[in-house]
């Protein structure tokens, strides 16, 4: 009967065959893509036979697409992967083209419900296109204060939760043998 690592190193063997793909025994700290990883999932025995029988049954992760999204940043922050910065660039062109028309207009409350609601617009339609998750616009007394106004300044307060991107793919194949249950 063979050992455990005779038969992942059987498992990985045949795996190997495939054109391109490497195989592991352990995750590695930064998988390259395509990757397979071998590892024992359970086992189990069966003692309904006489002499018993041991079931294995490995996990085969396979790694097919890893995008390492990260900018030129050190430290973590709201900013540091390449999805979230080109959305807020996205955002800031887009914000700002579409509220010029309203430059030289009254600062007051009717223009900041307008400013509001073109925010809100375009907001909820990148939500629908996946690129947020939330979002809020605040555009009222509480962000155009009377020294604001006085100043000539409108401000509206946008937050936005951006997406989390997938970076990594992976796929667990279990093989089990025809005794074996499939749950």
């Amino acid at each position: 009967m063979a050992s455990i690592a005779e038969l992942r190193d059987g498992l990985a063997a045949n795996l190997a065959t495939i054109p391109g793909l490497r195989v592991s025994a352990t995750i590695p700290d930064n998988p390259s893509p395509p990757i397979a990883i071998v590892q024992l999932a359970r086992v189990q025995y069966h003692q309904d036979f006489q002499r018993g029988m041991t079931e294995y049954n490995f996990a085969v992760q396979v790694v097919v697409g890893r995008v390492d999204e990260r900018t030129a940043q050190r430290n973590p922050t709201a900013l540091d992967r390449i999805n979230v910065r080109m959305l807020s660039i996205f955002l800031k062109k887009t914000l700002l083209a579409s509220v010029q028309a309203f430059i030289f207009e009254p600062n007051d409350p009717i223009l900041w419900g307008l400013i509001e609601d073109v925010a809100t617009s375009i907001l909820s339609d990148v939500k629908s296109r996946r690129g947020i998750t939330e979002y809020s616009v605040t555009c009222d007394a509480t962000t155009n204060t009377p020294a604001r106004i006085d100043r000539n300044e409108l401000w509206c307060k946008v937050v936005v939760r951006p997406t989390k991107t997938a970076e990594a793919i992976v796929f667990e194949l279990n093989l089990t043998s025809q005794s074996g249950s499939i749950n």
